[in-house]
């Protein structure tokens, strides 16, 4: 594998270098945690400690002032720990030289003539407007950019599901498509940013005559900076239909809103946001959204995964640039529960956390950093209270 990717590279720049002009950029870190109870439910708290690191590129190849094409890969995304390593994957895997995945590619072509882009294969969804309720990864989308005089519009089909067979009859109907609208605009100082989204989950029933699964998706972005103060909120609503599963249908949403203020080296900040649940589904605020140190960055408040989901968050933080290279932050949360399904931990649940860190900026382009976090939950009656968490970890990042 090591030699393929050598080979593949040499082969590019050798028949390519006269057409096309590659541009790349990335980031690699290395660092050293220890955790003691991670999944914040530990009744009685196992510590440990360990090793990862990662490296992070994007090449784009710029074949002429209108044409690209974007390549996204990461290369040993993993802890270290006691092994051969040649031939050997993090994964479990075996016979690879290499841990190494490439996360997106996909061509982008602008025409001129209506300042229209178009981008096709493998790229970034799940992702709008803020941090919030972003799950980001890898989607196969046929992408259109249009200029407009108020602000570029988008329109997007997703391919979720290939369902397609050359031996079974209407094999279409039985597809996960996903089809978008959106626009990016401003309305003087505000910035708005409203999304239209249409889920057919065909595939969520395996019955080629069936509707699956239909989803409505609205979400809309506001943003803004006046002098020395500035916000960005979100709204997201979903709404289920599961008319052909025999089961209740589910509107879930959620609303998040920051605001900062600067202060010479400060920056103050302070988040409210708010999910809901309905019929059993918990509205997810996404694993893009990482305002705190342990819960959501390291694990889950709430039962969807490693993310604040039908729950309510308030937190306020500090950020302080003490000199030009040194940096501390600072901040609080508090968490409350919104999900109402009897005999689940989360049920009526809440929890706080508090944060502290700093960062040395060795150079431009290497920073090393500690951060630390405190955190502890009360479960739902009947579940017995869990240790309080810890996370500590310091981290030599390089970024080019």
């Amino acid at each position: 594998m090591k030699k393929f990717f050598l080979v593949l590279f040499v082969v590019l720049f050798a028949t390519t270098a006269g057409a096309a002009d590659f541009m790349t950029s990335g980031s690699y870190y290395a660092r050293g945690s220890w955790i003691s109870n991670g999944s914040g439910t530990q009744a009685d708290a196992v510590d440990y400690g360990y090793y990862d690191h990662e490296l992070d590129m994007t090449t784009t190849i710029k074949v002429d002032d209108n044409t690209k094409v974007i390549v996204n890969y990461e290369i040993h995304d993993s802890n270290w720990v006691q092994s051969n390593h040649d031939g050997w994957n993090q994964d479990g895997a075996s016979n690879l030289d290499d841990n190494i995945e490439f996360k997106r590619v996909f061509s982008s072509y602008t025409f001129t003539s209506t300042g229209s882009t178009l981008d096709l294969g493998l790229m970034t969804g799940g992702a709008w407007a803020t941090s919030w309720a972003n799950t980001a990864n890898g989607r196969y989308r046929v992408k259109l950019k249009q200029a407009t005089p108020i602000g570029p519009f988008f329109g997007i089909l997703e391919k979720r599901t290939e369902s397609s067979s050359s031996s079974v009859k209407d094999s279409e109907d039985d597809d996960f498509d996903a089809y978008y609208v959106a626009l990016v605009t401003k309305m003087g100082a505000i910035g708005v940013k409203p999304l239209l989204g249409y889920l057919d989950l065909s595939n969520a029933v395996a019955d080629l005559g069936s509707d699956g699964i239909q989803v409505f998706l609205f979400d809309l972005g506001i943003d803004g900076s006046f002098d020395n103060w500035g916000f960005e909120s979100e709204f997201q609503f979903l709404g289920y239909d599961n008319s052909d599963l025999g089961t209740p249908d589910q509107d879930v949403m959620g609303v998040y809103l920051k605001g900062w203020f600067n202060a010479g080296p400060a920056k103050v900040w302070g988040i409210f946001a708010y999910s809901n649940e309905d019929e059993g589904r918990a509205h997810s605020m996404g694993d893009g959204f990482e305002p705190l140190t342990f819960w959501a960055n390291w694990t889950g408040f709430g039962p969807t995964g490693d993310v604040f989901s039908a729950a309510t968050l308030f937190a306020i933080g500090l950020d302080f640039a003490a000199t030009d290279a040194l940096s501390f932050n600072g901040a609080i949360g508090f968490l409350d529960s919104n999900y109402d399904v009897a005999g689940n931990m989360w049920n009526d649940a809440d929890a706080w956390e508090f944060d502290l860190g700093l960062t040395y900026k060795i150079s431009d382009a290497i920073k090393y950093s500690v951060q630390f976090a405190y955190a502890d939950a009360d479960l739902a009656d009947g579940f017995a209270d869990p240790d309080g968490s810890m996370r500590l970890y310091h981290k030599f990042a390089i970024s080019f």
